[in-house]
């Protein structure tokens, strides 16, 4: 996708942002458990989510229930109290983007579900097979919403067997920067935390190849991008050429790679670098503005481009650069799995949006709509895709207005879900949060990454 075009979907995703998109009564609600919009229930079930007998609060899940099943207590989900229950959600219901979810036992963000069935503060990782912390961040909250006064965790991103993220670095008492943004990783097979590289002015935004990690920081020195890369192993950071990293926001606006092979997009077009030291960066091919998103599958890249027409998916072979249509696009981000290219699709139901999971044959074809995957409208960012693709399973990210237990409007809450492509299970919640400005996220094997800047968190993945 063009940055020009995502403006189209800014507009789009305003709407869910100043409470005009209604998930009616709660938007979530559970079969004998929590939840409104229901029979049996008040308000009415056209939209949002449903079940038989139950209401309550969806924007922090911690809610009420009343009528028939199970009765949940209004302080459910809060620290002390029982946990909110696992079961299955019907969203939608009625429209196209109809779907049965699975909801896990839960509590408030923040803590986790202890033995006994009641939430506590969620514990590290080695102490855990739930929620839990892979890493608290040295956050120091200074005049947090000054100029230049980040502090925390600022991205995310994932091999097959390492998590890793950037540290904004600290201040000083009276807010002075204090130089020391660091890329740090986590080996998922035993927990050990390594930093990586450290001496960051301001790291924002990361990206991976198979050797090497991608940093663009946010100028805190000079008010201008800068972009490096630093081996994985370890080792000194190398600086990379200005210019083709000017990028809007100091983000790139797509990345992919090749195995060592890393491929960019910038305002001009698409650039190379291969894994060599000092190698230089190489500009691929031109195009009318940043791309994004920016995938491959070993021999052709495919980007998404934006025009007075719409939105298009454009592949080009490596080796010989020559741009091809391949399917008018939604524009809301796709990815690859095996010959298909898959992209998540907006459908208006009622007052609210669904999401539909739609595939075309990556060689060139129409996207045709084959999986409905509930309420929300997929959320578009550009360090971390709305839909990622992890093997078989696939992680994607909605957005829902929500209303509170006494009908009020509550916010807009995350909902990160997780599903299979070999399987019709239903898709898994896997986190459901209030929208924060410090989010960040990444799908992997074994779960779910996640962070409110202040420490990451993981989800696992439930057994079968």
């Amino acid at each position: 996708m063009s940055l020009r075009g995502l403006s189209v979907w800014a507009l789009l995703l305003a709407v869910g942002c100043d409470g005009k998109l209604v998930v009616d009564r709660g938007g979530n609600s559970v079969s004998g458990a929590s939840g409104d919009s229901a029979s049996g229930a008040s308000g009415d079930s056209a939209s949002g989510d449903s079940a038989s007998g139950a209401s309550g609060d969806s924007a922090s899940g911690a809610s009420g229930a009343s009528g028939a099943g199970t009765v949940i207590a209004p302080d459910a989900g809060k620290i002390g109290e029982p946990c909110l229950p696992e079961g299955l959600v019907t969203e939608a219901e009625g429209y196209a983007t109809e779907a049965v979810i699975k909801v896990l036992a839960r509590c408030e963000p923040g803590l986790s579900c202890n033995a006994q069935g009641k939430c506590a503060a969620a514990p590290d990782c080695q102490q855990s097979r739930g929620v839990c912390v892979m890493r608290r961040s040295t956050f120091n909250q200074v005049i947090y919403d000054s100029l230049h006064a980040q502090t925390g965790v600022f991205a995310l991103a994932a091999s097959d067997s390492h998590v890793y993220w950037l540290e904004y670095g600290t201040h000083d008492a009276l807010g002075n920067y204090q130089h020391d943004g660091a890329l740090l990783s986590y080996r998922i097979a035993d927990g050990t935390t390594t930093t990586v590289a450290s001496g960051f002015d301001g790291p924002t935004s990361l990206a991976l190849t198979t050797t090497h990690a991608y940093v663009v920081s946010d100028g805190i020195l000079n008010g201008q991008p800068q972009a490096s890369r630093a081996l994985l192993t370890g080792g000194g950071v190398e600086p990379l050429q200005q210019d083709p990293f000017s990028t809007e926001e100091g983000f790139p606006a797509g990345f992919t790679a090749v195995g060592s092979q890393a491929f960019w997009s910038t305002s001009t077009g698409i650039y190379t670098q291969t894994a060599s030291s000092n190698a230089v960066q190489k500009l691929l091919l031109s195009t009318d503005g940043h791309v994004y998103p920016l995938i491959s599958d070993g021999t052709e890249l495919f980007y998404s481009d934006y025009s007075a027409s719409g939105f298009a998916v454009i592949r080009s072979p490596i080796a010989s650069p020559a741009p091809q249509f391949v399917a008018a696009s939604s524009g809301l981000g796709f990815a690859l799995h095996g010959d298909d290219l898959v992209e998540l699709d907006v459908v208006l139901n009622g007052s609210q949006y669904g999401t539909i999971l739609s595939r075309a044959p990556k060689s060139g074809g129409e996207f045709q709509q084959y999986r409905p995957l509930g309420t929300g409208s997929p959320e578009i960012t550009i360090d971390a895709p709305a839909l990622q693709v992890v093997g078989d399973r696939y992680f994607f990210i909605v957005r829902v207005s929500v209303q509170d237990r006494d009908g009020n409007y509550g916010g807009i809450q995350r909902r990160v879900l997780s599903a299979g492509f070999a399987d019709n299970d239903p898709p898994i919640r896997l986190l459901e949060v209030p929208q924060e400005s410090h989010f960040h996220w990444v799908g992997t094997a074994v779960g779910l990454f996640w962070s409110d800047g202040r420490a990451i968190y993981q989800q696992p993945l439930p057994s079968p």
